[in-house]
């Protein structure tokens, strides 16, 4: 990462953990204005402005900046694989909030194969699967974490419930 783009975007982290919000953003703004950025400083600003978002309530820049950073090159290499997980996570979150839901399949699609999706994943999918009208695939995502909160002795989350049973409703 370049000195400058670094430099800013720790100031931002260390307000961010401070909870300034307002010095957060001036920090991240000055890093989106650092001339020529690498590829790798677009990621980590992004990566930033996630962060920043989200604990600001932007979720529209919050999914934009998850969206930037799961078409980087850098996605597949830079993350952990578990921090890989909680940004598709995320981006489903983010997605089916904005009413987005081939996003949602799609970034569901794309955290599949990092290993078993936790019960919030699922419902995510599944939730997408539902807005975009695919009941039979909304069901069977539900209905598979329901099973698997059951066989594990605990209460499956409400939402997995109530999206299995309408998605079989719809398509009786």
């Amino acid at each position: 990462m370049s000195q400058a783009v670094g430099r800013a975007l720790e100031a931002a982290m260390q307000a961010g953990a401070k909870k300034d919000w307002v010095a957060a953003r001036a920090k991240l703004d000055e890093a989106r204005r650092v001339q020529h950025p690498t590829e790798f400083d677009l990621f980590e600003i992004d990566d930033s402005a996630s962060l920043i978002a989200v604990n600001t309530g932007d979720h529209a820049t919050a999914l934009a900046s998850y969206e930037q950073m799961i078409a980087s090159p850098f996605f597949t290499t830079w993350p952990t694989p578990d921090e890989q997980r909680a940004m598709l996570l995320n981006a489903m979150i983010l997605a089916n909030e904005a009413g987005r839901f081939d996003e949602t399949i799609a970034f569901g699609k794309r955290l599949a194969p990092l290993g078993p999706l936790s019960e919030s994943a699922a419902v995510a999918l599944a939730f997408g699967y539902f807005g975009a009208h695919d009941y039979a695939s909304a069901e069977a995502v539900a209905q598979k974490a329901v099973d698997a909160a059951v066989a594990a002795g605990r209460q499956p989350y409400d939402s997995a419930v109530q999206i299995a049973q309408k998605s079989k409703a719809n398509l009786q």
